[in-house]
């Protein structure tokens, strides 16, 4: 029963994107290493902030991440990480006509090549808003590194999530 109720809180909030309130299921562990114990995972930056946070949350979950080698590329699930693209837009604004807020989108198209099944290309979208204070520029600074870092750790979340629904076909 338990196990049920996991599986349509997961839906619901993958359905509903609840990260925005704070709510999240950070305390279920994905089942994923049942069906996958190793995953290769591929990027044009393979050192940078999205492949990080994707390898961590994968490690997290019991799910070992090795290189891409042509000699073993048809024995594990191949995940690609396509480019990021990034785009923030102002929101709101001062009477003095300065930026006030600002809207910050994320987007990265990744796919999923399974040896058995085949390709399964998907797109993960995440959104914050932060304000902009124009008096104190360092606050600013590392407030936007933290929102993009927090942003990131969604988007990981949020890829394993999508995985998890590829995995597991019969809970969509």
């Amino acid at each position: 029963m338990r196990q049920i109720i996991i599986k349509i809180c997961m839906l619901i909030a993958i359905s509903i994107n609840m990260t925005g309130c704070s709510f999240s299921l950070d305390n279920i562990m994905l089942p994923i290493s049942t069906r996958i114990d190793t995953i290769i995972v591929k990027s044009d930056d393979p050192y940078g902030r999205l492949v990080r946070h994707v390898c961590k949350k994968l490690l997290n979950n019991n799910i070992k991440v090795t290189e891409y080698n042509n000699t073993i590329n048809n024995k594990y699930p191949i995940l690609t990480l396509g480019a990021e693209k990034d785009d923030t837009n102002p929101i709101s604004i001062f009477i003095n006509g300065n930026v006030a807020e600002y809207f910050k989108i994320i987007r990265v198209d990744a796919q999923l090549f399974l040896p058995s099944k085949g390709t399964y290309p998907f797109e993960i979208i995440v959104g914050r808003s932060f304000f902009n204070t124009p008096n104190v520029a360092i606050v600013n600074d590392s407030e936007q590194y933290a929102i993009i870092e927090e942003m990131y750790e969604c988007i990981a979340e949020k890829l394993l999530r999508k995985l998890y629904l590829l995995i597991h076909p019969t809970i969509k």
